[in-house]
């Protein structure tokens, strides 16, 4: 995977394909391999993901001020300037759909389109829907990974999530073994304190086709939000996929059909 000096910090992307480009971005905690093996065959585009600050193999600041949707959609400006890309489509999944609508919004002369898959941001901080990332964060702030994952695990709040869905308490889990988790930890803090919009009345000044991916099932990403966030982006389409908490084979295929569907009018 290459790596490009952005600023005197380095970030770490991938990119698979040729073609036009179509930016896709990972959700908190993942990195660029979670939204490269979501969309499949995609002929005729190159498919471009970047590990996000705290994220992947990118070293950059983690300073507080750093850890905000602001923050990382002016990263990813920076990378598209360094790659010599004037315009693109962009998308992410969770926390990467709120980087591309931040981006969308900071620069919409250079997006063509959005993709936004299972949001789970809109304009208010610490949603109901992201209470298990601070903890999650408290715990790594203040042990070894392996036993702030005991304690986390011991929580009535990761027992509650567990019952609503296992993929969604065992993505959970996977926070406090990724690479350099405690280090990290202030991710987990700091981007539910942050908004990709601070109004949804921003998102009326979209003018370019936008689809809006949500699932069932899913505390973490409830269906509500993308329903709201759809209804609040002029022609947005909504469109529903297979939960992971029914089959994680049926949403990965269904999440590639809705990419190469939405691709297809460029």
């Amino acid at each position: 995977m290459p790596s490009i000096n952005l600023n005197g910090e380095i970030f770490h992307y991938a990119s698979a394909g040729e073609g036009l480009p179509f930016v896709f971005q990972h959700g908190m905690g993942a990195d660029v391999t979670q939204p490269l093996s979501s969309g499949g065959n995609l002929p005729g585009w190159r498919m471009i993901a970047m590990d996000c600050r705290g994220h992947g193999q990118t070293e950059a600041n983690l300073d507080p001020s750093r850890i905000s949707f602001a923050q990382f959609a002016e990263d990813l400006a920076m990378l598209l300037n360094s790659l010599s890309i004037e315009r693109a489509v962009v998308g992410g999944i969770s926390m990467g759909a709120g980087v591309a609508l931040a981006f969308a919004l900071a620069h919409p002369e250079r997006v063509t389109g959005l993709m936004l898959v299972r949001p789970a941001w809109l304009d208010h901080p610490f949603p109901p829907n992201l209470r298990w990332f601070p903890l999650a964060a408290g715990f790594l702030q203040e042990y070894p990974a392996d036993e702030a994952a005991q304690r986390f695990a011991r929580l009535p709040e990761f027992s509650e999530l567990k019952a609503a869905s296992k993929p969604a308490a065992d993505s959970m889990l996977g926070q406090f073994r990724r690479p350099h988790a405690r280090e990290r930890a202030g991710i987990l803090a700091g981007m539910p304190a942050s908004v990709p919009v601070t109004s949804l009345t921003q998102c009326q000044q979209l003018q370019i086709p936008v689809s809006v991916v949500v699932n069932a099932h899913d505390p973490v990403h409830p269906d509500t939000l993308g329903e709201q966030m759809a209804a609040a982006i002029p022609g947005a389409a909504l469109s529903r996929i297979t939960s992971k908490a029914e089959s994680e084979t049926l949403h990965q295929v269904d999440l590639a059909r809705r990419l190469q569907d939405f691709l297809k009018q460029f």
